[in-house]
């Protein structure tokens, strides 16, 4: 069963230990967005950084920032080796339904359809729709100049 544990600077190791680091400078940085993301959270009711955990053991992240109708769900994760497994489809319904529980109306979120086309299936899958026709850029890495070209998604919750 998957449940959600909100994430600390302590829990700086945990989140390296997901991602298959190929140098030192890419671990190091994946813990500075990792640490500005728990950072963010401190302070701010409205934004979440949750670590996924499966029978305790962390599989994954992901961020939510809320409004007081919108919530936007970011950098969902789960660990490489346990996809296709039903956890990114138990991950987003739980989010929903705590989202929800706080008189949230809409979810958002973003996917880069050519990097993740299995994202973007089981987001439609579960109700999301495209809200812009053209993809954008979303993010370009500091490091490596790797450009992130993404479409926004949207659906309303019940």
């Amino acid at each position: 069963m998957i449940t959600f544990k909100d994430a600390t600077i302590d829990d700086l190791v945990e989140l390296s230990k997901l991602y298959k680091h190929k140098t030192d400078e890419q671990e190091l940085n994946h813990q500075a967005l990792h640490k500005k993301r728990i950072n963010k959270t401190i302070n701010d009711n409205q934004k979440e950084y949750l670590l996924i955990l499966l029978d305790k053991e962390v599989i994954g992240h992901v961020f939510v920032d809320c409004s007081k109708s919108i919530s936007h769900m970011q950098s969902l994760f789960i660990r490489e080796d346990l996809r296709n497994r039903g956890h990114g489809t138990e991950v987003i319904n739980e989010i929903e339904r705590k989202m929800t529980a706080k008189g949230i109306k809409q979810m958002k979120t973003s996917v880069n359809p050519d990097n993740n086309p299995i994202a973007l299936r089981l987001y439609k899958k579960l109700g999301y729709r495209k809200t812009n026709k053209e993809k954008y850029l979303d993010y370009v890495d500091p490091y490596d100049g790797g450009e992130d070209w993404v479409i926004d998604l949207e659906k309303t919750l019940d």
